[in-house]
């Protein structure tokens, strides 16, 4: 029984000329002071802050406000964990909050735990795999693989007790109720039926109507999940 099939997209020649807002963009201030002993708890907290582990120069999250609710969130839990929190606005609304340089403070915390710190195994397979080197170099030929999830769900070899939905609530809040796909970077991922164990993967067929992945044909590197 195979698990996926090589999908193209249709091509759209729909065309829609759209009218460019206003943008800005300014600093929000943060008062509050991370709560370092929520992130063990917070499936969502976790999710934002181990990319900026491997202090990638440059990175930052974006985070779309669409809800009082996210923006709250955010502002009350999240952004106190980063040196720089900047609101994009269009037409003079916050569509946006972009959270980058992650405070040492929280960093020490996660450097102090490590060996403790339990984090999620959905944030552990998507972020903190084994740097794979020189196998995701190459030139670049992607094709997109779809993940059929009944087979998908019937051949996965582990067992998957996450019931927390708290992550792809938000993922519905901030994208997909809004855009009706998000799509991710994994970190070190090759496409293999090792897949088949991911506990990312096994979370996400919990809850999504496709699962789409991009895979680099010279390298087997997955560069980006698409959910739908």
């Amino acid at each position: 029984m195979t698990w996926y099939r090589i999908f193209q997209e249709p091509e759209n020649d729909n065309y829609q000329e759209i009218d460019e807002p206003d943008f800005s963009i300014s600093t929000i201030p943060s008062t509050n002071s991370p709560a370092l002993n929520r992130i063990k708890d917070d499936l969502i907290l976790q999710w934002i802050i181990c990319p900026f582990l491997k202090k990638k120069e440059g990175l930052c999250y974006q985070v779309p406000i669409h809800t009082p609710e996210i923006q709250t969130y955010i502002l009350n839990h999240v952004a106190g964990h980063f040196n720089t929190v900047q609101g994009i606005y269009e037409n003079q609304k916050l569509t946006m909050i972009r959270l980058s340089e992650l405070k040492l403070a929280t960093q020490n915390y996660f450097q102090d735990k490590k060996e403790n710190m339990q984090l999620s195994p959905i944030v552990n397979d998507f972020y903190m795999r084994k740097d794979l080197g020189s196998e995701t170099k190459g030139a670049i030929d992607c094709e997109n693989v779809e993940i059929m999830i009944r087979e998908f769900r019937n051949l996965c070899r582990l067992e998957f007790n996450e019931m927390d939905d708290s992550l792809w609530k938000f993922f519905k809040e901030t994208h997909l109720d809004y855009e009706g796909n998000i799509i991710l970077v994994p970190q070190n991922w090759l496409f293999s039926d090792e897949l088949l164990t991911s506990e990312t993967l096994a979370y996400f067929s919990r809850f999504a109507h496709r699962m789409i992945l991009t895979i680099n044909k010279t390298s087997n590197h997955v560069r980006a999940v698409e959910l739908r």
